[in-house]
């Protein structure tokens, strides 16, 4: 497991194989996608800009992966579990966490329950 904390991400090729590369991959995607750097652009532009005091411009950043590490990586993922019998899964909602979590390699519990 310790290998997936190495960020692979290689730009030239588009490639990646550990998940900290993986992570490293789709932020690069991410922050070059049209609308995420538009959207970026109004934030900066048309709010933050406002907020500079002097020549200190205050700008924003859109992305996901942060601090790519190994651990943010696994605290990131969700276990989804289902019966097989239905295409209806237990584990993780928008409103209530429900299911198992992984957290920096150690698995925390929270109620189990169908999700909606």
């Amino acid at each position: 497991m310790k290998a997936e904390g190495a960020n692979d991400f290689d730009v030239d090729n588009d490639t990646a194989i550990t998940l900290v590369g993986i992570m490293r991959r789709a932020e690069h995607h991410i922050r070059s996608n049209s609308t995420v750097m538009a959207a970026l652009d109004d934030i900066n532009s048309g709010y933050l800009e406002k907020f500079s005091i002097g020549s200190d411009t205050l700008r924003g950043e859109i992305g996901v992966a942060g601090d790519a590490t190994l651990s943010r990586a696994l605290e990131r993922l969700e276990l989804r579990l289902s019966t097989g019998q239905s295409n209806e899964p237990w584990g993780w909602d928008t409103t209530t966490p429900c299911s198992w979590l992984l957290s920096s390699c150690c698995w925390a519990t929270t109620t189990l329950r169908r999700c909606s």
